[in-house]
């Protein structure tokens, strides 16, 4: 099964770094003004982080999934990983942009600048946020 992000195929061995990192409740602890302690516990429905380190991809799919970052219409889009039903995802700007692409170094036969190449590659993680 491929990996995919709305419409975009994404490389096959792209893993979910942060998958197994993020619990299902939110706790906030403080100590009141006798000195007990007061803890609050939640579970928040959504909002589990989901990191994708892609790898190496070539200068047009990161076009793309730049064209999906900036669209105007920020609604979840499907996210599809292997051996999972698909689920919906956002951009997670917390910590920035969400795309973190760095050049690979140019191939032995490149001579103009890097980046501008079709077939140029970038070692790219997704920061996403999972809504249910």
């Amino acid at each position: 099964m491929a990996i995919t992000l709305a419409t975009i195929t994404l490389p096959p061995d792209s893993i979910w770094s942060d998958e197994f990192d993020w619990t299902p409740f939110a706790q906030s602890v403080e100590i009141d003004q006798d000195g007990l302690l007061v803890v609050e516990t939640s579970a928040p429905r959504s909002g589990q982080p989901v990191t994708l380190a892609l790898g190496w991809i070539t200068h047009i799919t990161l076009q793309r999934l730049l064209d999906l970052r900036d669209a105007v219409d920020q609604s979840p889009v499907p996210l599809s990983l292997p051996g999972r039903a698909p689920f919906d995802v956002l951009w997670n700007h917390k910590k920035g942009s969400p795309i973190k692409a760095t050049p690979v170094t140019p191939r032995p036969d490149y001579t103009d600048r890097m980046g501008d190449d079709p077939e140029d590659y970038f070692d790219t993680t997704l920061l996403l946020l999972k809504v249910d």
